[in-house]
């Protein structure tokens, strides 16, 4: 019998802002959400973190892909 494989769950988190996806600043809240689920989710995770622009294309285009 094959053991099953256990797939690492993947979960995006994005940061939509011009300031921060531009270098202006750095991105906190992106940075303290990936904080807060390392603290509170027990199963291993790999996060997708973007920072993109305030641009309804790209969001669409983030979030789609």
């Amino acid at each position: 019998m094959e053991a099953k494989k256990i797939s690492i769950a993947k979960i995006g988190i994005i940061t939509v802002s011009d300031r921060a996806h531009a270098g202006i600043y750095d991105d906190i809240s992106g940075k303290a959400i990936i904080n807060t689920l390392n603290t509170y989710l027990k199963s291993e995770w790999k996060d997708v973190y973007k920072i993109i622009p305030d641009e309804q294309e790209i969001i669409e285009n983030t979030i789609i892909n």
